[in-house]
């Protein structure tokens, strides 16, 4: 007969390892070929709640490429984003939209997304794509004088409220689910359970300021 804590390990043996939540992202040192300059990438894999018809992967992945020795913002901040994209593998359905730019009114292709933070309301966002519509790039398709807001878009997935923040006054969220039209296809939904943020944060620079540290 086996012992409780004996079928406590045999019952978590028996649970597949993709079923059990990443603890951290996975990290990799890149190395651009043509400017030799060396970034992080950090990847987070999630799961298909309602799956695309036609998608060349399994699985969607929350991609984040940053430059950890970058400043940012009078140098308040180590780090800067570079990239942060969720390749889906399907081609995704652009909608069109109306933007007031400095030379006036254009029209702009993007990506109608809705995503939910924990059990929080469901939120809407214009977001820009891949050049061959299978990714949702977290940034603005419209490039203004502002900028594409690819860090308050990202900081907005990674935590419980708006950008910019200070370090440690804001609530990490711990999942994520987000929702983007498949082209010719229905809707395609996606779940993320996400680990710490923190090291994600401090090589992208998301944090513009930094709390000072105190000693007792």
């Amino acid at each position: 007969m086996l012992r409780p804590l004996s079928k406590l390990f045999l019952a978590l043996s028996l649970v597949p390892v993709s079923a059990l939540p990443q603890e951290r992202w996975t990290q990799i040192e890149k190395t651009d070929a043509l400017r030799g300059t060396k970034s992080t990438r950090f990847t987070l894999e999630g799961k298909f709640l309602e799956a695309p018809q036609q998608s060349k992967i399994s699985s969607p992945t929350f991609v984040v490429d940053c430059d950890p020795s970058k400043w940012r913002d009078n140098r308040h901040q180590h780090g800067k984003l570079l990239d942060a994209y969720i390749v889906v593998g399907a081609v995704l359905d652009t909608k069109v939209d109306v933007a007031s730019g400095v030379t006036g009114p254009g029209v702009i292709n993007g990506l109608h997304v809705q995503y939910r933070l924990d059990d929080g309301k469901v939120h809407s966002e214009f977001l820009a794509h891949s050049t061959d519509f299978s990714a949702i790039f977290l940034s603005s398709p419209e490039h203004g004088l502002f900028g594409d807001f690819k860090d308050i878009i990202l900081s907005e997935l990674l935590y419980t409220h708006k950008a910019a923040y200070k370090e440690n006054t804001s609530v990490p969220a711990r999942k994520a689910v987000i929702r983007v039209s498949e082209y010719l296809g229905s809707d395609i939904t996606m779940e993320f359970d996400f680990p710490d943020p923190t090291e994600v944060a401090d090589s992208c620079g998301l944090f513009l300021y930094k709390q000072k540290q105190t000693s007792d």
